[in-house]
């Protein structure tokens, strides 16, 4: 997958979450709206955040007894470079899509999304792709637009490198703090929120998104790769345990989910 490009000007996508992406190139067909028979807000907002004793967030059991605990109503944002937080994003998208409506947000003008990947993990965990849902922003202002426009069915919502189109320069920087608050307001609401972020451009190490954004994280995990056979977790930040790492085997990884095709050319 090629890596987000950010070209501006162009307005957001309409609700509901259309589902675009994946029907043009193939033949996933994933129905917007809500699910049928559905009651309410909180019909999924159920005791569902421990399994076996570990926080299945992602069910990955390393990196999941690694981020280990977490609260019912989570905010995790993953980062780094290379194919692994890719990979984990569609990961997360199919795993929380068995326990309820997931919303992808991707902030990038195209690319971002792997629909033959989003089939293939669906498949392997037994979720269904009626219940994840699609839409993107094209500018910085759209993003609070679109985080706010999240259907109130939506168990957990999934954004795709939310400041991509943040300001080139730190004094202007405050202009992110809209798609912040928009996240937080997520949060607040009981929706759980996975961020899929890159390594900030006025840096090397931290993610995008400045102090206010890593403050409403509940923990924030740096990916890496090592070598060709392992990855790299590190707790930068997380509110109930310490920083450390821990190292990711990719074999180990890919036996867990399932294996990869080679076409998908991830790990």
């Amino acid at each position: 997958m090629d890596g987000p490009v950010a070209q501006p000007g162009r307005a957001a996508e309409p609700w509901p979450w259309a589902p675009r992406l994946l029907t043009r190139r193939s033949r996933v067909q994933i129905p917007a709206g809500p699910p049928q028979n559905h009651n309410g807000l909180h019909d999924h907002f159920i005791s569902i955040a421990y399994y076996g004793g570990t926080l299945t967030v992602i069910t990955c059991s390393m990196l999941d007894r690694f981020i280990t605990p977490l609260p019912e109503v989570w905010a995790i944002e993953f980062y780094g470079a290379g194919s692994i937080v890719t990979t984990l994003m569609h990961r997360v998208t199919a795993c929380r899509a068995r326990r309820g409506d997931v919303a992808i947000a991707l902030v990038q003008d195209f690319g971002g999304l792997n629909p033959y990947m989003l089939r293939y993990f669906t498949k392997v965990l037994g979720s269904g792709l009626d219940r994840i849902k699609v839409s993107r922003a094209f500018r910085a202002e759209d993003v609070p637009t679109l985080l706010r426009s999240v259907p109130q069915w939506v168990d957990t919502v999934v954004v795709r490198t939310p400041f991509l189109f943040s300001p080139q320069t730190p004094a202007e920087y405050s202009r992110v703090t809209p798609i912040v608050a928009a996240i937080k307001k997520l949060i607040d609401s009981g929706v759980r929120v996975a961020v899929f972020n890159t390594v900030s451009k006025f840096g090397r190490f931290l993610p995008e998104g400045g102090n206010y954004h890593h403050h409403v994280m509940h923990a924030v995990i740096r990916l890496w790769e090592i070598d060709r056979k392992r990855f790299g977790a590190e707790i930068v930040k997380h509110a109930w345990r310490a920083p450390g790492i821990t190292i990711l085997p990719k074999a180990e990884v890919m036996r867990e989910w399932g294996g990869l095709s080679p076409h998908l050319g991830l790990l």
